[in-house]
């Protein structure tokens, strides 16, 4: 049995939380508290109702993709540091932004459009750069479905940002590096699909699947703390540990958001953080570059 809580939900009742999630229908504890509090406290006043279905955050401008973003990140990161060890893998870790900032003022900034979320040092090759992008989105998403038809066609919203958003984001209208540029030969960007329902994206799976391969199928030594009889090759307990991770993290803000009618009329009025629109997990067709 695994002895640390990566593989466990953070309370019992998140659990439902996600179950009712992937039903589309309300959690839970979302029958007393229907509103937003993010959303309650805006100004000028938004529409903080949580709906019938709860899914209010999918288009909520406080949430932000790195609500679910920065979990999956920070659990792939430790998954490839363990496989692969810390010296190959340049990530921002927890407190610690030195190491990828060093790599991108080095190789990125006048190069690339955006930063990446990992670089894979060596991993196609010596002196090769894998650039990972992890991104976070709900599928059911009305622009989703509406733009896309991700109700009709399985993994539209994946195969728009590994082969469209993505790339542009980081190299411009062409999605490839300038045929001049000394490192093209050298650097790959995979896109890190991973939707709020644990669906992967093809690209992701196929990484997954090659570091497993690296490791001969097996778990790591560093993992095996975490280790599970449910999956005890690298790929499955990898996917199985990422898909968690974007559901207990997104059943934990659900929780921490959702708010009565009482504390709703008593934060009305009282302003809430900047919000972000273009950043919310329904926002397939923004332009998803981030310039640094």
């Amino acid at each position: 049995m695994p002895t640390s809580d990566v593989l466990r939900f953070d309370r019992g009742s998140d659990a439902a939380t996600a179950l009712a999630l992937d039903l589309l229908v309300l959690p839970p504890h979302m029958r007393l508290a229907r509103h937003c509090r993010r959303c309650a406290s805006a100004l000028p006043p938004r529409d903080d109702s949580l709906g019938d279905d709860g899914r209010h955050f999918v288009r909520c401008p406080y949430w932000g993709r790195t609500t679910c973003h920065d979990p999956v990140r920070d659990a792939l990161v430790a998954l490839l540091d363990a496989a692969l060890g810390e010296r190959y893998v340049v990530a921002e870790r927890p407190g610690d932004r030195r190491v990828i900032d060093e790599w991108w003022e080095r190789y990125g900034r006048g190069r690339l459009l955006h930063r990446p979320d990992i670089v894979l040092i060596d991993f196609d090759g010596p002196r090769t750069f894998t650039l990972i992008d992890v991104k976070t989105f709900d599928p059911c998403g009305a622009t989703w479905v509406t733009r896309f038809h991700t109700d009709t066609t399985p993994r539209a919203a994946h195969h728009e940002l590994e082969r469209r958003q993505t790339p542009r984001s980081y190299f411009g209208p062409t999605g490839s590096l300038d045929p001049t540029d000394p490192l093209r030969p050298f650097v790959r960007l995979v896109t890190f699909s991973l939707s709020t329902f644990g669906s992967f994206g093809q690209p992701a799976l196929d990484l997954l699947r090659d570091v497993g391969r690296r490791l001969g199928g097996h778990l790591p030594a560093l993992l095996s703390d975490d280790a599970s009889w449910a999956a005890f090759e690298f790929a499955p307990y990898a996917r199985m540990r990422l898909s968690l991770a974007i559901r207990r993290a997104l059943a934990r803000s659900l929780r921490e958001t959702a708010c009565t009618d009482a504390e709703a009329a008593a934060l009305r009025g009282r302003g809430a953080p900047p919000s972000d629109p273009s950043a919310s997990l329904d926002a397939g067709p923004a332009d998803d570059s981030d310039d640094e």
